[in-house]
């Protein structure tokens, strides 16, 4: 199913998730979702890192749209009426364990979306590791890896276990910008407009204080009487 495979492959994009969570998330997982500022977040009890708590998929606005046309629309016409599984094979089960990842990858290649030779959800994972470490704060980094499920320490599993659902929402909002092609040119024009600050700084100290134009004031102007020199010989001598 094209829909499908392109709303795993959003998941997968959007989240940064591993394909163990989108795999394992059942249809109860999708109807206990909470919403936190317009963003609802999916939460998945098994998983790699399930010992941290669950994994939490937040869902922006337009994939929530996509979301409910596939599970009131989709789904009941392939789904087996006793597999609870959120995402389905067309045989109506949910995928064995491992074989959804390859439908994220099948996905990616024929939209002819790639890194080197493909793009797998590792390489979605790198990516937006690379980005965050490189442009987000500490704090909005500490929920991407939440939401991405990375190894924390103990104080920090405390610190983002309080809200799941609002450290999703936060997340996918960081994860957008920090992938967004804009972020880079909000970057430049924040060096640029360093520069300038410095450059205009510079100027200031070069002119005097009392004169902060640097242009010649009236006093300046005024051409002052030279010293003449004196011929020793001139000088009269005492009697």
């Amino acid at each position: 199913m094209k829909t499908r495979d392109f709303l795993v492959t959003r998941f997968s994009i959007d989240c940064a998730t591993r394909p163990g969570p989108i795999n394992n998330a059942t249809l109860d997982d999708y109807t206990a979702a909470e919403s936190h500022e317009s963003i609802k977040v999916l939460p998945v009890a098994k998983h790699k890192r399930s010992k941290d708590g669950p994994a939490i998929l937040p869902m922006l606005p337009d994939l929530q749209e996509f979301m409910d046309i596939y599970v009131n629309k989709i789904r009941p016409q392939f789904a087996l009426t006793d597999d609870n599984h959120l995402f389905v094979t067309t045989e109506g089960i949910g995928f064995r364990e491992g074989t959804v990842g390859r439908r994220i990858t099948n996905f990616c290649e024929k939209a002819g979306l790639r890194l080197e030779d493909r793009l797998a959800a590792v390489d979605m994972r790198k990516l937006v590791s690379t980005a965050t470490k490189e442009k987000a704060t500490p704090e909005e980094a500490k929920l991407v890896r939440r939401v991405m499920a990375h190894s924390e320490k103990t104080a920090e599993r405390v610190y983002v276990r309080t809200n799941l659902t609002k450290v999703g929402a936060q997340a996918v909002k960081v994860i957008a910008r920090v992938t967004s092609p804009s972020a880079e040119e909000t970057d430049k024009e924040d060096k640029d407009e360093k520069l300038k600050m410095e450059s205009v700084n510079l100027s200031a100290v070069q002119t005097s204080p009392l004169n902060p134009s640097g242009e010649k004031t009236d006093e300046d102007k005024v051409e002052k009487p030279k010293m003449q020199s004196v011929n020793p010989s001139a000088v009269p001598t005492s009697p």
